[in-house]
């Protein structure tokens, strides 16, 4: 600072407006530190948590670990960074930024077998054995999902009571032994299955003391978002990485991406107030909304729909129940139910059928008057295929921008890419409507 002058950052940002349009804060990414500490060579890591990869040793916070990070974690230490402000720089999670992190990222470049730490789904830092090439148990469909789409199938070797209502979509699974309830599953199963890891959700849902339960067993309990908080994209990187399936979760990543950028554009830079207003509603509790963390609210939003329960109830709920005055009052422009899971085995006719009960209750709002009123299914709703449930959104919501968008193709790519299933989802039906 005493170098640059008083003011350096406001100067830097008007020059980032008038040379390149960019209104870029950079008081709030860079690090002002004594200019010979650094040289050109440095990477110097970025502020904050924002990251996909939430493996501590990211210090780049982008897709990967690599040379970068090494190098970023170098110039944390020389910069006297605290965990605080970098918290992927305490790569070795003791509470320091010092050169024993820089020693433990090369070791992680190196793809060494050690213990490393990461953020799991609850935002906690948990720890694992990498890499995570053993056996699995897996709990839960949108699991199960994940673990497919990754190309784990093969060191699964049981799973939860619930997964075997899913044998159209599971088959390869449906041999496979159960520990009990994905809520609460059978300790004692669970150890005498002698797994390398457990894969799981959220403790708000899933097995919430399996960490303590397990006692002094060397299986990991992985913790990493399938559905939660809409954050697919970073527990499926995350996961890739941990069970060093990483050119997999690129390539999902990367379908991912060629539909939500697709949305995107169709949104544009329209504020708020221009977007449709959407409410998200439980098709088997039609007054039931879904809120914040629970998926369904977030991949609205992604869908560019302005969802009107953003204010309702406690940022704790995921689901909030509404009434029908309340609903009439606000008049949302779209009225999109989420259709609980049918294992993959209802087809379009049975969706009508749920879509024209619920238009009994519903008959007095415009939505339903005027043909905003979906269904869409919970399969692709959220999970790893929620892009296909937010462009289905997306398309009721700008039908104009996304006319030639036929979602049919995304969903069979879908299915053909990742899942491995001989599954025509044009005949097959009962997706969204």
């Amino acid at each position: 600072p005493d170098l640059l002058g008083e003011g350096f950052a406001d100067r830097w940002h008007q020059q980032l407006v008038d040379m390149y349009g960019l209104d870029y804060d950079v008081s709030e990414h860079i690090f002002l530190t004594t200019l010979d500490n650094l040289n050109g060579n440095d990477v110097v890591p970025p502020k904050g948590a924002d990251t996909l990869l939430t493996v501590l040793g990211n210090a780049d916070l982008d897709d990967d670990i690599d040379s970068d990070d090494v190098k970023a974690v170098e110039s944390a230490v020389k910069m006297g960074a605290t965990v605080v402000d970098y918290p992927y720089c305490d790569a070795n999670n003791d509470g320091a930024v010092d050169q024993k992190d820089v020693q433990f990222v090369k070791d992680m470049v190196a793809k060494k077998k050690q213990v490393i730490y990461y953020y799991n789904v609850d935002g906690e830092i948990a720890s694992v054995h990498y890499p995570v090439t053993g056996t699995i148990i897996a709990t839960y469909n949108k699991t199960l999902e994940a673990v497919r789409t990754l190309g784990l199938s093969s060191q699964v070797i049981a799973i939860d009571d619930f997964s075997y209502e899913w044998p159209t979509y599971f088959p390869e699974f449906m041999n496979l032994p159960s520990i009990g309830s994905r809520f609460t599953p059978s300790v004692e199963k669970v150890l005498d299955l002698d797994a390398d890891a457990y894969l799981c959700g959220t403790k708000k849902w899933f097995a919430a003391t399996l960490e303590t339960d397990i006692g002094s067993s060397d299986m990991d309990v992985i913790r990493l978002p399938t559905w939660e908080e809409g954050q697919v994209l970073s527990g499926m990187i995350t996961l890739g990485y941990i069970t060093q399936h990483e050119e997999q979760a690129k390539e999902y990543i990367e379908w991912a991406d060629s539909i939500l950028s697709k949305v995107e554009d169709a949104i544009g830079d329209k504020a708020d107030s221009d977007k449709p207003t959407v409410l998200v509603l439980d098709a088997g509790k039609p007054l039931s909304t879904k809120k914040a963390g629970s998926g369904q609210y977030e991949n609205s939003v992604r869908a560019g729909g302005y969802n009107i329960v953003k204010d309702i109830g406690s940022e704790e709920e995921y689901y909030t129940n509404l009434t029908m005055e309340w609903i009439l009052n606000k008049d949302p422009d779209f009225i999109v139910f989420s259709q609980s899971s049918t294992a993959y085995q209802w087809n379009d006719a049975n969706l009508q059928e749920a879509l024209d009960n619920l238009k009994k209750d519903f008959a007095l709002t415009t939505a339903c008057d005027e043909g905003r009123f979906h269904i869409l299914n919970l399969e692709v709703f959220i999970g790893p295929s929620y892009p296909i449930g937010v462009l289905y959104m997306a398309k009721w919501f700008y039908p104009e921008e996304l006319a030639d968008v036929d979602v049919s193709e995304y969903l069979q790519d879908y299915i053909d890419r990742f899942c491995g299933l001989d599954m025509d989802v044009v005949e097959h039906g009962g997706f969204a409507l």
